[in-house]
């Protein structure tokens, strides 16, 4: 079965999910029982490049001092190509050439930001320092974020997720009164629930703009709708 392709968006905003997991988990880590030997946190690309002095790594996985179960045997070296470990040599060329590639788009943008036509142009060189600055600060994995159409979705998805914090809850207790009262229309249970709705609004924030409870009933009325619920 092929699965369907996640949205850059999406891709995005798992990648940031774990990347700030990862920085919180470490920091937890060398706080408590890694105290005396430090983990290292994960490093912005630019700290990465620094690090690594833009070096290139093999698109092959390197030879290992450790044992690679394999036909029933152990054995030293690079795991075989083939089978069972394939995936892993996919993923570590996929890996490598996303590392590559971004080394070389730093470089490449390092080059403009001191290329005197451009320096010396007052709009062309913020532009590249801007743009230097802006990658250089980011993690790997999330730099499609700075696209305006994938920051675009990723806003919207923001502020899904704020409506969402009223209007699960409420249509939640919207199902619950209709078990109770199954005889009950769309209206009578909108009417039951729009003055918990319009209250539980206005302690989130107000992600919806209603003026009262009658803005929060008609809205009701709308999500139970099957036409206007989606």
């Amino acid at each position: 079965m092929i699965g369907r392709k996640v949205s850059p968006a999406k891709m995005v905003a798992t990648q940031k999910a774990f990347n700030e997991h990862m920085r919180k988990w470490t920091r937890d880590q060398n706080a408590g029982q890694f105290k005396g030997f430090p983990i290292a946190e994960p490093r912005t690309i630019g700290q990465e490049c620094e690090a690594t002095k833009g070096e290139r790594i093999p698109l092959e996985v390197p030879a290992q001092p450790v044992e690679w179960r394999h036909e029933g045997s152990l054995m030293i070296g690079t795991p075989p190509k083939g089978g069972e470990y394939q995936s892993l040599h996919d993923d570590y060329a996929a890996m490598a050439r996303n590392h590559n590639g971004i080394a070389a788009l730093v470089e490449g943008l390092r080059a403009l930001a001191i290329n005197p036509e451009i320096a010396e142009g007052e709009e062309s060189g913020a532009f590249i320092s801007g743009l230097l600055e802006a990658i250089e600060g980011s993690y790997q994995g999330e730099l499609l974020g700075l696209l305006p159409s994938v920051a675009g979705a990723l806003r919207a998805a923001g502020k899904h997720k704020a409506t969402d914090a009223v209007k699960e809850p409420v249509l939640s207790r919207c199902r619950a009164y209709k078990e109770a009262h199954p005889t009950h229309g769309n209206g009578k249970i909108a009417k039951e629930l729009k003055a918990y709705a319009f209250a539980l609004n206005n302690e989130k924030g107000r992600p919806f703009k209603w003026n009262d409870e009658t803005d929060a009933y008609e809205a009701i009325k709308g999500w139970l709708t099957p036409s206007k619920s989606k």
